[in-house]
């Protein structure tokens, strides 16, 4: 299930590489191996790597300093740095529609992280859209009606494809999809903090409406208050917090769909925060993503705790 749609993207972003690596990218064009690309990492003074189908591969006799990188991370952020300072704080950078992992000296100031004092290490990672990443799930709900199926908890271990899952099925649920024989079409909000979720052209001829960039727990309140979802989307439940404003919203009508990190329920649950969610009923289905090699698995089910 690994694979790219975005080889635009890998051309709109190469310019602003180290040259070195620029040539290792223009490789996998010409093999026909960029479409299987999924991350690029930087690191100085180490080595550098590719993550292609999920495989890591090293980018051999290539070697970046830390002025590579910290001029890298100038041009991503398109010469001004500052702009992207609440970005660095959280330990990455969204440009260019990409969410760019951020390691390097930790900067403190005095309301605490104010960003990095210098980078040593960076990851690409490059999106993809597979409109057909959640048919799965879209399979289950068709036959049961919307108050069974309830808020949705999509659990995966990191880099097996949860975004790629989340956006497939946002999509759907504002373009249309069938339920119990009929057709609809959701108004459905998306919090997309780290601008990952929302790539361009995606919910385009849907009833989506979009918050970019903008804290998770804010913009639900927002988006409840002010647009009148039927659905908020959301990526990665971290804290209580985070499920305070997600049981607040819940409690007016809106249904939720969002995801964290885990292996199964089973171990999710033993979050309090999660718990509090299956407690209130807020989620009543999870889906659990797994992958092993190359092969992605996907299981739907409904939860009573």
């Amino acid at each position: 299930m690994y694979k790219t749609s975005e080889s635009e993207k890998i051309q709109e972003i190469l310019p602003l590489l180290p040259q070195k690596i620029q040539e290792e990218v223009k490789k996998l064009i010409s093999g026909g191996e960029i479409r299987n690309l999924n991350e690029i990492r930087l690191r100085a003074n180490s080595i550098q790597s590719f993550t292609l189908s999920g495989k890591n591969q090293d980018i051999k006799n290539v070697s970046l300093s830390e002025k590579d990188i910290a001029d890298t991370v100038y041009k991503l952020c398109s010469g001004s740095v500052y702009a992207h300072l609440r970005e660095l704080k959280c330990g990455y950078i969204s440009s260019f529609g990409l969410r760019i992992g951020v390691c390097g000296k930790t900067l403190y100031g005095e309301s605490g992280i104010c960003g990095f004092s210098n980078y040593t290490s960076l990851n690409i990672r490059i999106p993809c859209h597979i409109p057909d990443a959640a048919q799965k799930l879209l399979d289950y709900i068709s036959e049961r009606n919307e108050n069974e199926v309830g808020g949705i908890l999509i659990i995966s271990p990191p880099c097996a494809g949860k975004t790629t899952f989340l956006r497939a099925f946002a999509a759907a649920l504002s373009k249309g999809y069938y339920q119990k024989g009929r057709f609809h079409k959701k108004r459905v909000c998306i919090i997309d903090e780290r601008e990952e979720i929302a790539l361009p052209g995606v919910f385009d001829g849907g009833y989506a409406d979009i918050l970019s960039a903008y804290p998770k727990i804010e913009g639900i309140e927002i988006c409840t208050r002010v647009m009148s979802p039927e659905y908020i989307v959301c990526d990665e439940i971290a804290n209580m917090n985070d499920a305070d404003a997600i049981c607040d919203s819940a409690s007016k009508g809106v249904i939720f769909v969002s995801s964290c990190h885990g292996e199964t329920f089973e171990d999710v649950i033993r979050k309090k925060s999660i718990k509090r969610l299956f407690d209130e009923r807020v989620f009543k289905t999870v889906c659990e993503i797994s992958v092993s090699g190359e092969k992605r698995s996907v299981r739907v089910r409904s939860v009573a705790i």
